[in-house]
């Protein structure tokens, strides 16, 4: 062997030696591309720059999203990926929890794959939530801080993606209990869960929030606006919780009245439909007004929203204690944004930076096109530093520096 290949092979090993190991129980990771996995890659993406390697303990490797692109793999990063298989013996426990009892024993297993080594913390994202038990017993057996990060509320939650499960209140309350952090996105989220589990979590909850992967330079520039057209665009999935119903019955309640100014105005829903809300769409009284248009790559996202006048986002009030993902990409557009429906998260960040406000009329939407796009330059740049996922990873590994360094307990020699 040379002499370069030895140096070359003792700075890996002592790399390695030197790196601390966190284990990450994720439902949703690369090559998967679903909205679960952007936020624990972006950790394992980060975690060497931070002196940390990791273990992705996965289920689920293959889910698709729609318009985005495979995401290269991360460095010194391990991904163990077993498959839930369903019990009849354990039948009557599958429904006990989020996920389904057959994902905590697919997390169990993974978590006990011998080309595994001990963890340094373990932290584990939800949804889904059948991560969290798996993520407990690993912390108890290994005796290392265990950290618990929602993405999204668990018993709590008002979307039917989540399933409180059976017995899932129980077993949440003891995975709280057993966690040295809890990681929640938004502050209204951390306060609710204060209120339902008690204070008890105040000292150890703490908001880490959801990131964003566009630099303010990375967005298309707005072009000049024609005064002929007001373009309206709402751009994702129109879901249940994301449902345009109320917008829909009073644009055509508004254009019936007459208004000019509606024969110049079009709204673009572009992105996957569910079938209830694509059959509202092509059966609008007016068809002139909204465009069904489908789902297009992310790559091409940023120059459709700087093309609008007015952006749309609909969040009743179950969306109160949430900031939806795609809120980043129209802050970036630096376009007028319009909260139709209920204030919360969403609300006070785009009146916080002068960008828009939440609307419940076609003539409070319209009046945001009057108004411009005026927003506070310095507030928006720093929340768009703020939460780039790259310094949120940074914030994450430095909590995880704290814990460890802090932590008393023995290692697992096994």
């Amino acid at each position: 062997m040379s002499a370069d290949s030895q140096k070359g092979q003792i700075e890996t090993l002592t790399t390695k030696a030197e790196s601390r190991h966190l284990w990450m129980y994720a439902a949703f990771f690369p090559p998967s591309t679903a909205a679960g996995a952007f936020r624990p890659y972006s950790f394992a993406k980060f975690a060497p720059r931070n002196g940390w390697r990791t273990t992705v303990l996965t289920i689920d490797p293959n889910t698709t999203g729609i318009g985005q692109s495979p995401l290269p793999p991360a460095e010194d990063c391990q991904v163990i990926q077993k498959q839930p298989v369903h019990s009849r013996r354990l039948w009557r426990l599958e429904h006990a929890i989020d996920g389904g009892f057959s994902q905590v024993r697919a997390f169990l297993a993974a978590g006990a794959d011998k080309r595994v080594e001990r963890p340094d913390a373990i932290l584990a994202t939800g949804p889904s939530f059948a991560s969290f038990p798996a993520a407990v017993a690993s912390a108890f057996r290994h005796r290392v801080p265990l950290i618990l990060d929602y993405r999204d509320e668990w018993t709590e939650c008002p979307f039917d993606f989540v399933t409180a499960g059976r017995y899932g209140r129980q077993i949440e309350k003891f995975c709280l209990s057993r966690a040295d952090r809890v990681l929640f996105t938004t502050r209204s989220m951390r306060d609710h869960a204060l209120t339902v589990f008690g204070n008890q979590l105040a000292q150890k909850s703490l908001v880490l929030p959801n990131g964003v992967d566009i630099s303010p330079t990375e967005s298309a520039a707005p072009g000049a606006r024609d005064e002929s057209n007001i373009r309206v665009a709402f751009i994702g999935n129109l879901a249940a919780h994301t449902s345009p119903d109320g917008f829909l019955e009073k644009l055509a309640a508004t254009a019936s009245a007459q208004d000019e100014r509606m024969k110049r105005l079009s709204v673009s829903f572009i992105g996957p439909k569910d079938p209830a809300i694509a059959r509202k769409l092509a059966d609008f009284p007016i068809p002139s007004l909204v465009n069904d248009v489908a789902p297009v790559p992310k790559s091409e996202v940023p120059a459709i929203l700087a093309a609008a006048d007015v952006l749309i986002l609909f969040a009743d009030a179950r969306l109160e204690r949430y900031i939806p993902s795609k809120l980043f990409d129209y802050l970036a557009a630096r376009r007028p944004i319009a909260i139709w429906g209920s204030d919360g998260e969403a609300g006070g960040i785009v009146r916080r930076l002068n960008v828009g406000n939440v609307v419940n009329s076609i003539d409070e939407l319209l009046h945001l096109v009057d108004r411009g796009y005026h927003p506070d330059e310095e507030k928006l740049a720093a929340f768009l530093k703020e939460h780039r996922r790259d310094n949120i990873a940074d914030k994450l590994f430095g909590m995880l520096d704290s814990l460890t360094a802090n932590s008393g307990r023995a290692a697992d020699p096994k």
